[in-house]
């Protein structure tokens, strides 16, 4: 019966009339890693079995005012039923990634912060990599940056390095595709990060100040390698509405993307697997309607057998979790 839940979810196109799939089971605060600085949460992420579940926690201080609090990580909590958000328990600081890059450490704060804020995060398949998508304050552009850190124990946050960095926001990472180039005037927002199980395919998503707001495909030369990064040449152009979270189905057929602005969750359809060029649009489904207090939605993430999905309100540092 899981088997065709799951296959039935992915197939019938999200819409608002789909909301009737969709219950909402409950919703958690997690505040247990945060001190009084470190406020604005990402994620969610979980291990396989589900029964690790991990969010990230930035800085906001630290990049607007003066340089207190600490530095960005990214905390666990054990969930000692799988997948259910009520049985969590914070595994403590000591069990906690510290994701410091050392080029880029936060020596100045304020308006021309260095700092650069977690907003995504991604696991890799075997559980011994995270990808983070992060960025500073400052008002030009090229300062996004897509990070690497290597766990030696999958799935063990404690046990991250910072391996390497690319700033994603360049000419050579951002122009030549359908979605026009580049602003070099302006802002330009890393939201989002995805990454295929192979390790062959990054995407990303952007969201310009000045309008352009775009899901980006690159390859890898060698897998999970940064510095081997090229740029496809089509992207998914979205709506205003202030992208941040996406998801892949595990067949890389489906890619459900998050909006902050509108608190909905677009579905498209690929022809072809993780190949941006070959997207549809189905339809979409606004969260908040099942529970108006999640109005500053950031991060979708699918239980492995795709039959709940968990959603993060920044602001709030709460997860949600929803039953399909």
């Amino acid at each position: 019966l899981k088997k065709i839940l799951i296959i039935f979810f992915f197939l019938i196109p999200f819409s608002n009339s789909f909301a009737a799939m969709v219950t909402k089971i409950d919703d958690q605060v997690f505040q247990d890693a945060a001190d009084d600085n470190d406020n604005i949460m990402g994620g969610p992420e979980f291990n396989k079995d589900g029964t690790k579940m991990f969010v990230s926690y930035h800085n906001d201080s630290k990049r607007n005012d003066d340089d207190s609090g600490d530095d960005d990580f990214i905390a666990e909590y054990t969930l000692s039923t799988p997948f259910d958000i009520s049985t969590a328990t914070y595994a403590g600081d000591s069990e906690r990634c510290n994701a410091i890059d050392p080029d880029h450490d936060g020596s100045v704060a304020g308006d021309n912060a260095t700092t650069k804020s977690i907003i995504a995060f991604k696991f890799s398949d075997d559980g011994k990599k995270i990808f983070t998508a992060q960025r500073g304050k400052n008002e030009s552009p090229g300062n996004s940056f897509v990070n690497r850190f290597d766990l030696t124990t999958p799935f063990d946050v404690s046990t991250c390095t910072y391996v390497s960095d690319v700033d994603i926001d360049t000419t050579a990472l951002q122009n030549g595709t359908n979605a026009g180039d580049r602003s070099t005037g302006d802002r330009n927002n890393l939201q989002g990060i995805e990454i295929t199980n192979d390790g062959t395919k990054l995407f990303v998503t952007m969201n310009e100040n000045s309008g352009g707001q775009n899901i980006k495909q690159y390859n890898f030369g060698t897998p999970y390698d940064l510095s081997t990064l090229t740029l496809a040449s089509t992207a998914i152009i979205l709506d205003d509405n202030n992208p941040f979270g996406m998801e892949f189905s595990k067949d890389g057929k489906r890619l459900f993307q998050s909006f902050r602005d509108n608190n909905v969750v677009v579905q498209f359809s690929l022809t072809n697997a993780f190949d941006l060029s070959s997207s549809t649009k189905d339809g979409e489904f606004d969260l908040s309607s099942l529970d108006s207090d999640l109005d500053d939605l950031i991060g979708i993430k699918f239980s492995s057998n795709g039959l709940k999905i968990f959603a993060v309100h920044r602001a709030d540092e709460a997860v949600y979790e929803f039953s399909l």
